[in-house]
């Protein structure tokens, strides 16, 4: 997903760590629920470009892939706490 689709999400991160993120980011405890997504600010965040890749031949006769995110893609990621989505 885009991570501005993640930020609309509850944090499925442990309550403990939403509650610390609630009590740190507005001087209060909520429910876990009301703890929404950091995307990309979170250190769980994860991005899954789609790559384009291409090999060439590169010095002494190595093989070097070379990886590209595909041109036009929107960037997506996920939760790390949560899993790969594959």
């Amino acid at each position: 997903m885009t991570e501005d689709e993640a930020k609309t999400k509850d944090c499925c991160g442990p309550p403990v760590v939403a509650i610390m993120t609630a009590i740190v980011g507005a001087g209060k405890v909520f429910e876990r629920s009301h703890v929404k997504c950091h995307g990309a600010s979170c250190m769980a965040w994860r991005w899954n470009e789609p790559w384009t890749s291409r090999a060439e031949e590169g010095h002494g006769g190595d093989i070097v892939i070379r990886l590209k995110r595909k041109p036009g893609e929107p960037k997506l990621g996920y939760c790390g706490l949560a899993g790969s989505p594959q």
